[in-house]
């Protein structure tokens, strides 16, 4: 079915697509219209001069919030087949696996139309310089490589860091990309501030409508993983079930290194003395590693195991750091069994595994738990 709807038909989100150019980048505005009140979430592309594009990539980018609100989503202008049927199915999907929140929506068109031209270049890739996309960046430029990554995309939230700040951290970024043959491709989006989506259920979502803004790069694109095919945790935001939903025909979406456990990535990065340098996993600091947060204390495990402590990490690694670790969920929990696993298999005997399986052991903190240590922490209590 296509078309406008009839006028006595509600919808309940109405989006479309629209460019703007300057000489400082190319912004791309999707426009999400809900009951007459307009939300715009922009796409800046830094110092970049893009082509018109259609919306089909866009779509996910506010599916969640659609799926939460209403029915029906309709999407002006034309959209192709394909990816018609897979953002049908991906909406579906997330309204089986979380039916407490997520409902099954009607998604239509002004047009539905056939395949588009292509670009047929070289892969492009998300590139956040943590261990998932470090360690499918370092892969996917070997030379036997079948498509290798040429392009890298580095996007941050508006509000997240000034200007000056992504200057710099890119800048840091930039001499690893150039020796492995990747340029650089920079951009912000304010779709956190313009809508509130579970992050833990929508961040590959958001990351692809991000990919899609280089179509006229690449048709193909690599999404580091996250968990490993064994540690898998459904319902979760990014998943070899859903992920592959999210690909249209203008860009095909792969998610990458699902075949491999955080510690054994960890592996592959310390063998390279830059790519360990740069590594970033910090959930308090934008431009460095605290060293001392959950994140950065379970990736320095993960480096540790093979016997290297990253240059990434300052300060100097103590056991009741290990103590710190937050545990919010299965998929937390799940990835420090993986470490302790792998620690195990390869006999790797240090004091700080053991202090690692009594936190592995303790209960899981509660919702409400982590949101007053979170207040806690932001009020220096």
């Amino acid at each position: 079915m296509t078309g406008a709807p009839a006028a006595a038909t509600q919808i309940d989100m109405e989006v479309s697509l629209s460019t703007v150019r300057t000489r400082a980048m190319t912004r791309r505005i999707l426009t999400a219209d809900i009951a007459g009140e307009k939300h715009h979430v922009h796409f800046d592309l830094l110092d970049h001069e893009a082509p018109d594009t259609s919306i089909d990539g866009f779509i996910s980018c506010v599916l969640f919030k659609a799926m939460e609100i209403g029915d029906r989503m309709f999407i002006r202008g034309a959209v192709e087949r394909d990816t018609l049927i897979n953002i049908r199915e991906y909406a579906d999907a997330w309204a089986c696996l979380r039916p407490e929140r997520y409902k099954r929506i009607d998604i239509n068109a002004d047009e539905v139309v056939g395949p588009r031209p292509i670009s047929t270049g070289p892969a492009i890739m998300a590139f956040s310089s943590g261990v998932d996309s470090m360690f499918s960046m370092l892969c996917r430029t070997e030379p036997d490589t079948l498509r290798p990554v040429k392009e890298a995309m580095f996007v941050s939230l508006a509000g997240a860091r000034s200007d000056e700040e992504i200057t710099a951290y890119t800048n840091r970024l930039r001499p690893l990309l150039r020796e492995r043959g990747v340029h650089l491709n920079v951009m912000t989006c304010n779709l956190k501030q313009v809508f509130r989506q579970d992050i833990e259920d929508s961040y590959a979502a958001r990351y692809v409508s991000c990919l899609h803004n280089f179509e006229h790069l690449s048709s193909f694109a690599y999404l580091a993983s996250g968990e490993s095919y064994l540690e898998q945790v459904i319902p979760f935001g990014s998943s070899p079930s859903t992920d592959h939903l999210l690909s249209t025909p203008a860009m095909k979406i792969v998610l990458d290194g699902a075949s491999y456990t955080r510690t054994e990535k960890a592996g592959r990065i310390a063998k390279d003395k830059h790519a360990r340098s740069v590594v970033h996993v910090c959930g308090r600091k934008h431009d460095s590693n605290c060293g001392v947060c959950g994140k950065c204390v379970r990736t320095r495990m993960n480096f540790l195991a093979h016997g290297v402590d990253p240059e990434c990490m300052p300060g100097k690694f103590e056991l009741d750091q290990i103590d710190a670790i937050g545990i919010p969920h299965s998929a937390a929990r799940l990835e420090l069994e993986s470490l302790s696993r792998y620690c195990v298999k390869h006999g790797v005997k240090e004091p700080w595994l053991a202090r690692l399986n009594a936190r592995i052991a303790a209960p899981v903190q509660s919702k409400f738990a982590r949101r007053v240590k979170k207040l806690r922490r932001h009020l220096h209590i």
